[in-house]
């Protein structure tokens, strides 16, 4: 029951910290947003405006993300395949 009081309440400090942040979060994805289309002009920008797209998403809504290394990602996807080959 504890475990249930503290989830909720950290459902609702997020969907708080969300609303906060949520003006600032609009201004800073679309100036990444045009940022990325004006790096995608050349060649060379092209890698750096994709990554400002995601960077536009990610700074929209912020909380409750983790940032992982590639190599932990790729680990909890084959985890989540093997289980879902051992379920099936």
């Amino acid at each position: 029951e504890d475990l249930a009081k503290g989830s909720a309440a950290m459902g609702l400090g997020r969907f708080v910290a969300t609303v906060i942040w949520l003006p600032l979060g609009i201004v800073l994805a679309v100036s990444h947003v045009l940022h990325g289309l004006i790096l995608l002009i050349t060649i060379i920008g092209i890698p750096l405006g994709l990554q400002d797209f995601k960077i536009a998403g990610l700074s929209l809504f912020p909380v409750g993300k983790r940032v992982v290394t590639r190599e932990m990602a790729e680990e909890v996807r084959r985890s989540a395949a093997r289980e879902q080959l051992s379920k099936g």
